[in-house]
């Protein structure tokens, strides 16, 4: 079945270890297990962390954008850069920013980003910045957008860019609930009420993403769904029914972050999605839910 992986962080493995080729690799994602694995779309963010680099995070992303566009450039016969419209018989490249603090906190930064192809930007990594706070360990999750943060989410959706609030403070996506005019999404992040981690979506957050029209991409990230050291499809699946109870089916879609966490998953690379659907058929998910799941949530909020 298609699938549109809404998170991984393979174009920053391309950038940081040497000798990584986008078509084939030690990577969970390359072009080779997309099409495997019959992929519709794989969203790259650029990932900057903000507490690593020796240079500002603006250079740091075009140095990392550079990279990656030569890695589509050679293979611009396997994968094409999403330009908003979807062949279901094609395999696109979406690409997205892991940290806004890229935009420099300058609103005007948003066109430059909208003419290069990028489609969402996660609002904050692990660091507050000029948008707003991090919702690591729950230290800032009463503080909300900064006045600056508000300038850049008003420019993102004018040029029709998501903003994304995994990583985001509670309140940062309680003032996005309040001020986006458009859906916006969480990119890779599951239900806290199943695990309790400040990265997941509290029951009042699915209920009220799932009205926005926005989607939650599930996380393969062991935690942020259970206490294993292997991630285990029954429990991503545990996660999707709770979600779709919450917030309706509407709102479910796959956000692995295969290339950014650490621990193995039963569904071990990008070809191997479809090892979902059999569980997903036990907990009473039907065909057009699972399509819904794998990519026509997605399909959606892109159109």
């Amino acid at each position: 079945m298609k699938f549109i992986d809404l998170h991984c962080d393979t174009a920053s493995r391309l950038f940081y270890e040497k000798n990584l080729e986008l078509k084939d690799s030690i990577c969970k994602v390359d072009i080779n297990k997309l099409k495997k694995g019959d992929a519709l779309m794989q969203m790259f963010a650029f990932f900057i962390d903000l507490g690593e680099i020796k240079r500002s995070p603006l250079d740091e992303f075009l140095a990392m954008y550079d990279n990656f566009k030569i890695q589509l450039e050679k293979n611009k016969d396997s994968i094409e850069l999403f330009n908003g419209k979807i062949d279901l018989n094609k395999l696109y490249a979406c690409l997205t920013i892991e940290e806004g603090e890229v935009l420099e906190g300058n609103p005007y930064n948003v066109e430059k980003i909208s003419d290069m192809g990028i489609k969402a930007v996660t609002l904050t990594w692990n660091y507050e910045n000029s948008i707003g706070y991090p919702n690591f360990n729950f230290v800032h999750k009463d503080k909300g957008l900064k006045k600056t943060g508000f300038d850049i989410v008003d420019e993102l959706e004018r040029f029709n860019i998501i903003p994304d609030c995994s990583h985001l403070s509670d309140r940062g996506f309680w003032d996005l609930i309040e001020h986006c005019k458009k859906p916006f999404v969480a990119t890779h992040s599951n239900a806290r009420a199943i695990q309790n981690h400040p990265r997941n979506l509290t029951d009042e957050m699915i209920k009220a993403l799932g009205n926005k029209g926005g989607i939650t991409g599930i996380n393969f990230c062991s935690d942020f769904v259970a206490d294993s050291e292997i991630t285990k499809v029954k429990d991503l699946v545990r996660h999707m029914s709770y979600i779709r109870n919450k917030g309706g089916i509407d709102i479910l879609a796959l956000g692995s972050d295969f290339d950014g966490i650490e621990n193995e998953v039963e569904v071990k690379d990008c070809s191997y999605m479809e090892i979902l659907i059999d569980e997903m058929k036990k907990e009473g998910f039907t065909v057009n839910d699972i399509e819904k799941v794998f990519y026509k949530n997605a399909m959606r909020i892109f159109k």
